[in-house]
């Protein structure tokens, strides 16, 4: 698998943080913050339960980091640390019965222009999958990572990955297209 300039950055950093050096470990967060916010958005459906989500996941992150033996696999541990954060951070709030309705994750403003248009339209399909093929999805198109890390990431095979990558890409154009019922 090739490596680009930024993982392996990443897995110097990581090596950096193994050894105990506090800035390599900071830089590793502020690096891939919003990155995780946005999949803990994806999971959680709320801005803030997201902040805390990434927050307690990063706090783990630095726990833990020591025992991370391969730096290339950074991208994975983080994502499936905070992927099990959202879950029990799901499982708090159907837990209270006084949390209020989901917010929609995009605001509902009309779009200045075509492109917009175009990416409410998408934004909107993506909103009608189910919460697994949202993460697939993004992790695969936002995130970057490869089938093997989106595989390690949700705890499923890879073959899994592919196939849902495949559904959730017809279904987004299905409904594009008007042919989702």
């Amino acid at each position: 698998m090739a490596r680009d300039a930024e993982q392996i950055y990443d897995e110097w950093l990581v090596a950096r943080a193994r050894c105990g050096e506090r800035p390599a470990l900071e830089e590793l967060i502020i690096r891939w913050r919003d990155r995780w916010v946005r999949f803990a958005r994806l999971r959680v459906g709320r801005d803030d339960i997201a902040a805390d989500v990434v927050q307690e996941a990063a706090i783990a992150m630095c726990r833990g980091i020591r025992r991370l033996d391969d730096g290339a696999a950074f991208r994975a541990w983080a994502y499936r640390i905070i992927a099990r954060r959202a879950a029990d951070a799901l499982r708090k709030r159907a837990r209270r019965a006084t949390i209020e309705a989901d917010a929609p994750p995009h605001s509902a403003s009309a779009p200045d222009d075509d492109h917009d248009a175009d990416t409410h339209a998408v934004h909107r399909a993506l909103e009608r999958l189910d919460d697994e093929s949202r993460a697939v999805i993004h992790l695969h198109y936002a995130s970057d990572l490869t089938v093997a890390e989106i595989g390690r990431v949700l705890g499923i095979p890879p073959g899994t990955v592919k196939s849902r990558l495949h559904t959730a890409r017809a279904r987004v154009r299905a409904i594009l297209e008007g042919d989702d019922q």
